[in-house]
């Protein structure tokens, strides 16, 4: 027989034992990119900062979650990168400038991890560099993050901070080569760069 005082805790027990449950679950899905058949696409959410991406074919749409802000950001590719430009074996490689196979989307996206933690307050904060490649995003194994290493022993970059320092040293000597006016400047061996660069016309290339 169930008495009065179990049948009104009876929702509590219910709350309490339900809440954690669902707390983990939204913990779980935080950035998850889940199919919408409402819309027709992919969308993710970021309930810490009050954003929802949603992701077309050629770029992607950020907007606040309520409806209590009105902005929102587009930003749309014009090209689309080779394949491979998710993993790289080191810091240093990135900077070899003559290497064919060397990973621009890295490197770029290191720097600007590089110039937003140099900002005041950022010091501390936790980024993580990553790129979301259009093309492999309704992939199953897709993922943001760029992996390091060699072949075989490759492993997941986690966040800036743990690489700050030997990619400062690296930027920093190579800022100092291009304004050193003793070492003359060398056009790049790979014309293949030259075709869709916006400065070609001062190399005459």
């Amino acid at each position: 027989m169930v008495s009065n005082y179990e049948l009104e805790n009876i929702p509590t027990k219910i709350y309490n034992t339900l809440l954690p449950l669902f707390e983990k679950n939204l913990q779980d899905s935080e950035y998850e990119i889940i199919w919408q058949e409402s819309i027709g696409t992919y969308q993710s959410p970021n309930r810490a900062n009050n954003l929802r991406f949603t992701y077309y074919e050629n770029g992607f749409l950020v907007a606040p979650r309520t409806i209590s802000d009105s902005w929102n950001v587009d930003l749309m590719l014009s090209s689309f990168g080779r394949k491979g430009e998710m993993k790289f074996e080191s810091i240093e490689d990135l900077f070899i400038g003559e290497q064919r196979n060397r990973n621009r989307a890295a490197f770029q996206t290191f720097l600007y991890a590089k110039v937003f933690m140099s900002q005041a307050g950022m010091e501390k904060a936790r980024i993580m560099p990553g790129v979301y490649l259009i093309r492999d995003i309704y992939n199953q194994d897709f993922n943001y993050q760029f992996r390091m290493g060699p072949a075989r022993k490759q492993f997941l970059v986690p966040e800036y901070s743990a690489f700050d320092e030997v990619f400062t040293i690296h930027l920093q000597a190579l800022l100092a080569d291009l304004y050193d006016p003793e070492i003359p400047f060398q056009q790049t061996s790979e014309a293949e760069i030259c075709k869709n660069c916006p400065y070609k016309g001062i190399c005459n290339r």
